[in-house]
């Protein structure tokens, strides 16, 4: 058959519960919208069928690959100039340096094939900003997503340096619910970076709704008093931050979704319900800090002291961090977390500043779970929460 003997297809209605309604929608197809925005008439193109993408798209969608590898790239290259560092400095021999060389290769390629792939709506142009998201808002989001990823990252240290022969034996019993709040810092680092740039989301008719997550069953039995409660303390504040985070998210992505699809009514509603969550997220950010510098202070009283020379360890903990998440991580990011994470690729991001002096390096634990810089990034977002449910409801 040739082309020109192709018919285009008839338009066909769908709900919003149909998969095609929410398929057509990212993939752009023309739509016609009812009344209450709860159907469409979908206009199945035939470009939009046979070749999702514009030759520009792929051009763009070429670019996210390539951006995307060179991330992976990047974190492999900071483990091999520590691991060469090392080598030259005669603190390890040349079968060592060829093993490390092969286990980062090997890790490079693996994540880049599993994590770099070009689907439909990655790579492409954003969307059309809405008018609240200012420089200024996007900038106090994109400070409060940096610095939870370094504490993420800090937790993750400890969880490495664990697994070292010879560890601090009360580094070793906290690991496990160091793995849960590494990956809770993970997620409220995911979730934060996701407000700053919300694509649309065509299912604006439901309203969405905070509900707070159980606290995860970790055994912390045989752990101090003092320590039990600053561990739940700071697991019921990452839950209540993780829900109501995740509840915004919804309601401001469904906003735009309403606004794309003229449908102000909708989009109204939206932007009330995120102005609540986001005047009662901003008292639980800013009581992270104090939260933290509790379980610092338990931390030290049980003894789980010690420099962190990443250099000086970085042969041991290399394998900790290459052979992917501990079993506490992965079941913290299904239990806190939705079905967009990854527990892999979330573990990917957490590790990325494990060999990064400027953030973690040579340090004292647990000092490094409570850095100054992210009380002041919270108390930015707490601000900007606050300033942006005015403004939703005005």
């Amino acid at each position: 058959m040739t082309n020109d003997a192709y018919t285009q297809p008839q338009p066909v209605r769908a709900h919003r519960s149909d998969p095609i309604f929410a398929a057509a929608f990212r993939l752009g197809l023309p739509m016609d919208f009812d009344a209450d925005g709860e159907s469409a008439m979908v206009h199945l193109t035939r470009q939009s069928l046979q070749r999702p993408f514009t030759p520009e798209e792929w051009k763009q969608c070429s670019a996210f690959k390539d951006a995307c590898a060179r991330g992976i790239q990047t974190t492999g290259k900071a483990l091999l100039m520590v691991v060469l560092a090392l080598f030259e400095a005669n603190q390890i021999n040349l079968g060592q340096l060829l093993e490390a060389i092969r286990r980062i290769d090997e890790w490079e390629w693996g994540r880049i094939r599993t994590e770099c792939q070009c689907r439909p709506g990655e790579g492409l142009p954003e969307s059309d900003q809405p008018s609240w998201k200012t420089p200024r808002v996007k900038s106090h989001l994109k400070g409060f997503t940096f610095s939870n990823a370094v504490v993420a990252a800090g937790f993750g240290v400890a969880i490495a340096v664990s697994k070292v022969p010879g560890a601090p034996a009360v580094l070793v019993r906290v690991a496990p619910v160091m793995g849960v709040l590494a990956a809770v810092n993970g997620l409220m680092a995911y979730v934060s970076n996701e407000l700053a740039s919300d694509p649309p989301d065509p299912n604006f008719a439901e309203v969405p709704t905070a509900v707070q997550l159980p606290r995860m069953s970790v055994d912390i039995a045989a752990l101090p008093i003092a320590l039990q409660t600053a561990f739940t303390d700071a697991l019921d504040l990452a839950a209540s931050q993780l829900s109501l985070s995740f509840a915004l998210l919804t309601a401001i992505e469904r906003s735009q979704g309403a606004e794309l699809a003229g449908q102000t009514g909708a989009r109204n509603l939206q932007l009330s319900a995120a102005a609540d969550f986001a005047e009662q997220l901003a008292p639980v950010v800013e009581a992270q800090a104090p939260t933290r510098a509790t379980l610092v202070a338990a931390l030290r009283a049980d003894g789980a002291t010690t420099v962190i020379d990443t250099e000086a360890m970085v042969l041991e903990v290399l394998p900790a961090y290459l052979d992917g998440p501990p079993e506490e991580f992965v079941r913290a990011v299904a239990h806190y977390g939705t079905s967009n994470q990854d527990p892999n690729e979330l573990w990917q991001r957490v590790g990325a500043r494990l060999f990064d002096g400027d953030d973690l390096g040579a340090g004292v634990f647990p000092e490094k779970l409570n850095p100054p810089e992210l009380a002041l990034a919270e108390a930015s977002a707490a601000e900007t929460f606050r300033q942006l449910a005015a403004l939703w409801r005005g």
